[in-house]
């Protein structure tokens, strides 16, 4: 509507409004008494209270309009106010997550701790907070931040889980458990909640809930990585729960379940081969392990074969030589040479090693092998020679490393310090995944 239309409709509606007040007084001329209750009455003409009480129905009800608009205003204004604190608070905890992330963690504790204070329940910001401090060292510290912020926001799965985290890092396993069953009570389908609780009651006593819990996160877990991992886990902790039981057939049984579930599952095979061993089946135990090898001849499964050389040297140099020519693999014919070395059959050992190239990969376990068949025909200096080209070649000759962080170990193991179960192996034989790695 236009401004001069606007100007017509409200002259006319005034004067309407004026003709009409003009008529109320020409036929209302006498006086009317209008009661007011407890107050008492009002006497005047007619069309005079008729018209105050419509003015002050009018005045009333742009009171209450004026006063609707500045409470719009008054919360406009407080909404204003609190938009520009939280963003405020988010540009901080912005900045200080990118500061973490860069490395800058003392800068960043700052600018998170700034974005905690204006924003109490920012869960982003706290948890980032939680994670610079326990950067910074100051676990005590961490742990308020995360017990304020349950106080405030009621036990969140994430937040107990990141509790259960601190608490484990700190060393505190029955505060850490009890923090996750917490946080699975909410979440029971959780991968991540089930992997953590049958990690931590993995190493206490508890391992059959562990098994179970283990056994629930495979089945949540989707096809795939997370899967397979999973599967790991479940296979991991009842080989540990196997290790703790007493020697016996079902024991047996168990491992042998494990093995033939997990062919290629180094620590069940050779914890199988030593019970069997124990019970007497010798011939059990070397069947074990020629299976094994033929899968896979890795270091330890090779190293167990050698050493079955004392009891059955003929046996096991057969064993070996199916094992070297079908697989092809030079570590094999190596562990044939130093057993036929041992056997005394030298020349047999010198011809397998005649055959096989000398490389950087598998030189020093080539050289200690040629010094051990020296040795054993009595030529001392060449022997010495070859100790000495061994020892200093680029790794320790037939030493097994941790395929997870590293560590070297003169001697294979079941279990890392770092927590991964079944992943040491020769050095030469996994030679170009990782480099060479110092021994400790």
């Amino acid at each position: 509507m236009s401004s001069g239309l606007q100007t017509l409709v409200v002259g006319l509606a005034l004067l309407v409004a004026a003709a009409t007040t003009g008529l109320l007084f020409h036929f209302n001329r006498g006086v009317a008494t209008l009661s007011l209750g407890p107050l008492g009455t009002l006497a005047g003409p007619l069309a005079a209270l008729v018209l105050g009480a419509f003015a002050s129905g009018l005045t009333t009800a742009w009171l209450t309009a004026a006063t609707r608009r500045l409470m719009r205003g008054a919360l406009a204004l407080r909404g204003n106010r609190r938009r520009r604190l939280r963003d405020g608070a988010q540009r901080l905890r912005d900045e200080g997550i990118e500061r973490l992330w860069s490395g800058q963690t003392a800068a960043a504790a700052r600018l998170l701790e700034r974005a905690v204070e204006r924003r109490p329940d920012d869960l982003e910001a706290a948890l980032a907070l939680v994670d610079a401090l326990e950067g910074l060292g100051d676990g005590a510290r961490a742990q308020r931040i995360l017990d304020d912020l349950r106080t405030a926001l009621g036990p969140l799965p994430r937040l107990l889980a990141r509790l259960g985290d601190l608490h484990a890092a700190q060393g505190n396993i029955g505060a850490a458990i009890e923090d996750y069953r917490e946080a699975l009570h909410r979440l029971p389908a959780s991968p991540h909640l089930l992997e953590r609780i049958a990690a931590l009651l993995g190493t206490s006593d508890h391992a059959a809930d562990a098994i179970e819990l283990a056994r629930r996160r495979m089945a949540c877990e989707p096809q795939g990585p997370r899967r397979e991992s999973a599967r790991e886990q479940w296979l991991v902790l009842r080989y540990r729960a196997l290790q703790a039981a007493p020697n016996g057939p079902e024991t047996r049984q168990a491992l042998a379940r494990i093995v033939s579930e997990f062919p290629g599952f180094t620590p069940a095979i050779l914890a199988l081969v030593d019970h069997m061993i124990r019970a007497g089946d010798q011939r059990g135990a070397e069947r074990i392990l020629d299976e094994a090898a033929r899968r896979r001849p890795s270091g330890a499964i090779l190293e167990r074969l050698r050493e079955m050389a004392v009891t059955s040297p003929d046996a096991t140099i057969r064993r070996l030589r199916v094992i070297a020519s079908r697989s092809g693999n030079a570590l094999a014919k190596l562990v044939l040479a130093r057993t036929l070395t041992a056997a005394g059959h030298l020349d047999e050992a010198n011809a397998e090693l005649a055959g096989m190239e000398r490389t950087d990969d598998r030189g020093p376990e080539h050289d200690l092998v040629t010094g051990e068949i020296a040795l054993a025909r009595g030529a001392t200096a060449e022997a010495a020679h070859e100790f000495q080209r061994a020892a200093a070649g680029p790794h320790r000759a037939f030493a097994y490393r941790c395929a997870g962080c590293g560590r070297v170990e003169a001697n294979w193991q079941a279990e890392c310090e770092c927590g991964r179960c079944d992943s040491y192996d020769w050095i030469s034989a996994t030679y170009g995944d990782g480099g060479v790695v110092a021994s400790k």
